[in-house]
């Protein structure tokens, strides 16, 4: 179970990612920025709590909201990389799949199987 400390951390963190989530600048010394601890403490923090590493914590985010928002079918591919904080499309698509296992068109037909 959560302490009350971080369970407040985890939903400030969650609230920053979510007002973020386009701004390519978004990494991790924003992040750190943001709370009241060391790079060294948020680190360990985060990777206590989640398992992740922040650079894995914001892009499991990026791609999670991507995936979202592919099931939303309201915008391209490229409309969704800039949505999520990428500035290039292709490496949108390069890290999708590497993310995912597969490209973000094959993840799309996939919703429609």
């Amino acid at each position: 179970m959560l302490s009350s400390r971080d369970t407040a951390f985890l939903t400030k963190l969650a609230e920053i990612m979510e007002q973020q989530i386009s701004n390519a600048d978004l990494d991790v010394d924003y992040l750190v920025s943001c709370f009241s601890l060391s790079r060294t403490n948020f680190f360990h923090k985060l990777k206590s709590l989640t398992g992740l590493a922040p650079i894995m914590y914001i892009k499991g985010m990026r791609m999670q909201k991507a995936a979202e928002l592919i099931k939303k079918k309201q915008y391209s591919m490229s409309e969704i990389a800039y949505m999520v904080g990428y500035s290039d499309p292709h490496y949108f698509s390069k890290s999708f799949k590497a993310f995912w296992g597969m490209n973000s068109t094959e993840y799309a037909k996939q919703l429609n199987e």
